[in-house]
């Protein structure tokens, strides 16, 4: 991956973050915080990727791509399977095999009881069974009161909170949360919640990329706030800041970036401009040359 916009040294301090905080017993969540388009996936995708394999175990859940689940543990869970059949093809982990395979077949039995219960379709057998469980799931549609129904909220987190213990053992858990500010507002709040009930006091370390201010928005909208006055007690942030707090241990400000080579993102285009020097309306001559280029760019870039 390159790195045009010299994003290395805040995924440096993430990863010490992370090292500091990785051991911590009740666990630690971090937010980056940025603008839409400012580059939250690229870092999320390139920490990942600087993270040792057979160190951490990551689950990465993009909230908005799976906000079709309309309960987000499913949803969660789904993506949890996904990851250990994966890793359960590395060889590198064999020693580990059977704390996999029983998570495996643990998580499945969660999600099991649910899909044959709306689909009449048995899920939870076997892992060769549970193959499809994401496609089964998404035509399932199940609602807040068929989860409660056929199998409650406390029992389902209870399981999973087995499991993440039982792989703790193993590996240090890494939980990554991306495009939460995308999701409809009643089900970004309800991630949230769904995800301080599985990892609250739990050793595992969250990372969520969230745009605040958009976030904000959906937070007010869900519990009914009305900012529209000016003084200090109705500010909006001060109320999204406290509620924040019960997810969030801290929330680190992403910039736009600054290119360290400024014309390495022209991929050699700037190479077909002439050096050349003109007047321009004012009559001042124009040295139409690299430096120039830079400046342009960075006006044209400015905001962006």
């Amino acid at each position: 991956m390159t790195d045009h916009l010299s994003r290395q040294p805040f995924i440096t301090l993430l990863k010490n973050i992370i090292a500091n905080q990785s051991n911590n017993k009740n666990g630690f969540s971090v937010a980056i915080d940025g603008d839409w388009g400012s580059g939250k996936t690229w870092i999320l995708d390139a920490l990942e990727s600087q993270l040792p394999n057979d160190e951490y175990l990551i689950f990465h859940y993009n909230a908005w791509e799976n906000d079709f689940y309309e309960e987000p543990l499913v949803a969660l869970l789904s993506v949890m399977l996904e990851s250990l059949r994966q890793i359960k093809k590395v060889k590198e982990i064999c020693s580990r095999a059977n704390v996999v395979s029983s998570s495996i077949l643990a998580l499945s039995k969660i999600v099991g009881v649910i899909t044959e219960k709306k689909l009449g379709v048995n899920l939870s057998d076997t892992f060769d069974a549970i193959k499809n469980t994401n496609a089964a799931l998404h035509d399932a549609a199940l609602t807040d009161e068929d989860f409660n129904t056929l199998l409650p909220l406390s029992n389902a987190l209870k399981q999973v909170r087995k499991v993440l213990s039982e792989l703790n053992s193993d590996f240090k858990i890494f939980l990554v949360v991306d495009e939460l500010d995308r999701c409809l507002p009643e089900y970004a709040i309800k991630v949230l919640e769904r995800l301080h009930h599985v990892c609250n006091k739990m050793q595992v370390f969250q990372i969520i990329s969230i745009d605040k201010f958009n976030l904000a928005d959906s937070i007010c909208k869900v519990f009914g706030k009305n900012f529209l006055k000016t003084t200090p007690e109705h500010n909006i942030m001060q109320f999204v800041d406290s509620y924040l707090q019960k997810f969030i241990d801290i929330s680190i400000p992403l910039s736009n970036g600054k290119p360290d080579k400024s014309l390495e993102v022209m991929n050699g285009l700037e190479k077909e401009f002439c050096e050349w020097t003109r007047d321009n309306s004012a009559g001042a001559p124009i040295d139409f040359n690299e430096n120039f280029l830079e400046e342009f760019l960075a006006e044209m870039f400015s905001g962006i």
